[in-house]
């Protein structure tokens, strides 16, 4: 049976940040000086902090939530100048320890059965770990993991799916599914299936992509509840039936049929549909995901109301310039634009939505070439609007598309679900 929930995500992107420590990030010599704005005090494996922390990286990237959420759990830190660094790469050594730990691996605690080729001495209980308590690795591939090397999508996604205990599912119907090992099949088929790696547009997964971490922070973040007795925490499951903010208390019915009533406090995490929110924002019927400390407290709530999937069509586009269906454009304006009606960001990166952009020209009812590419130095955010810039000849019609799913909301996190286009005419060269 597949297992459902938010919880594999948040597991990932939290080992991440708890293996980026100094011997992997050294701060710049010139790195601006940081007053960090968190009370930090050890419990156990954990940590707790107050909503005031931020990585001073992060604070306008797409996978805000993702990477508190998986900070508060206390597995990831950060590096050492206080940045995330959510556009780098992870090494493989650097997934699979996020990954075990968030499936119980404590170097401190554990003893390694074996002693593995080509490993460095500080992977070697997490290696041994994967290999014969969690079944993630044999070994062959343990003693040939190559742990320096950037982790590739199937990697991760076989990865992930193991330790979450996912079953294999074979239906995989991608565009570039050549390009998928025959053996990681089943494994992306069941990531997919639950939605945890959905790919990219125009049915593509990219398998060899190297995963970036604010990637995994969104992995771990979404599979977060799929990893029973993750870190210290209890993880509760299940639907709210009454909030009380008078006593600042959540009464759940979790999926067992037992109902509970925990305690919000200021400390408590809160979002819903991936954003941050209060107490007072989640609603009756909700569909919920608690870790509680021992004492009842919750620690971090994650609520996702039943109209998340049309929340997802709120960001709209508001104009286009030049207008669409516009005749007599001059071509000299070096600059089309795309207003929406909210601040907007990137899911990914400009470059992901340069590959994400054509531009067709058609003269004379022949379409011809371009004469230029848009890539991401072509492209601008600004506010509200997406800016390319272009080269554009006289009498000619263009029509610009861009692929659905690749801009998101700034502060709500929607995204456009349809393909956006139009088409405009420049006005005919004076003979």
């Amino acid at each position: 049976m597949f297992k459902r929930g938010l919880t594999l995500l948040l597991i990932f992107a939290v080992l991440l940040l708890a293996f980026s420590t100094a011997a992997f990030a050294e701060p710049g010599k010139n790195q601006e000086k940081y007053e960090i704005k968190a009370k930090v005090e050890l419990k156990g494996n954990g940590f707790h902090f107050n909503k005031e922390f931020k990585f001073k990286d992060v604070n306008n990237h797409w996978a805000v939530p993702q990477i508190r959420a998986i900070y508060m759990q206390g597995i990831v830190r950060g590096y050492p100048d206080f940045t995330f660094r959510p556009e780098n790469p992870v090494t493989k050594n650097e997934a699979l320890l996020m990954i075990c730990r968030a499936v119980g691996f404590d170097k401190d605690d554990y003893d390694a059965e074996d002693e593995w080729d080509n490993v460095p001495d500080w992977m070697q209980e997490c290696i041994d770990f994967a290999v014969n308590e969690k079944g993630i690795l044999d070994d062959n591939e343990a003693n040939n993991f190559k742990g320096d090397t950037p982790a590739k999508r199937y990697e991760v996604a076989i990865w992930a799916a193991k330790a979450a205990g996912l079953d294999s599912y074979n239906v995989v119907n991608f565009a570039d599914l050549q390009d998928i090992p025959y053996f990681a099949r089943p494994y992306i088929g069941s990531m997919f299936r639950c939605g945890y790696m959905i790919g990219y547009p125009g049915n593509i997964f990219q398998p060899n992509k190297p995963i970036k971490r604010a990637e995994i922070a969104a992995l771990i973040f979404n599979m977060l509840g799929d990893f029973d007795g993750f870190v210290n925490y209890r993880v509760v499951k299940g639907t709210v039936e009454d909030i009380n903010l008078d006593n600042d208390t959540i009464t759940v019915e979790s999926v067992y049929g037992n109902e509970k009533t925990y305690d919000i406090t200021g400390d408590t995490e809160i979002f819903i549909n991936r954003v941050n929110a209060d107490l007072e924002d989640v609603g009756e019927g909700a569909a919920v995901v608690l870790y509680v400390k021992s004492n009842s407290n919750v620690l971090y709530l994650y609520a996702r109301e039943a109209d998340e999937a049309k929340s997802k069509e709120v960001l709209a586009v508001k104009r286009f310039v030049p207008a669409d269906g516009k005749d007599d454009v001059d071509p000299s304006i070096d600059e089309l634009k795309v207003e929406f009606e909210q601040d907007i960001k990137v899911v990914d990166d400009l470059k992901e939505i340069a590959k994400n952009i054509k531009i067709r020209a058609q003269e004379n009812n022949e379409v011809v070439n371009i004469s230029y590419r848009i890539d991401k130095n072509d492209l601008e955010i600004d506010g509200d609007t997406l800016i390319i810039n272009v080269n554009l000849d006289y009498d000619t019609k263009y029509t610009v598309k861009i692929n659905d799913g690749v801009i998101r909301a700034e502060d709500s996190g929607n995204i456009v679900n349809d393909d956006i286009s139009w088409s405009f005419t420049t006005e005919e060269k004076d003979n």
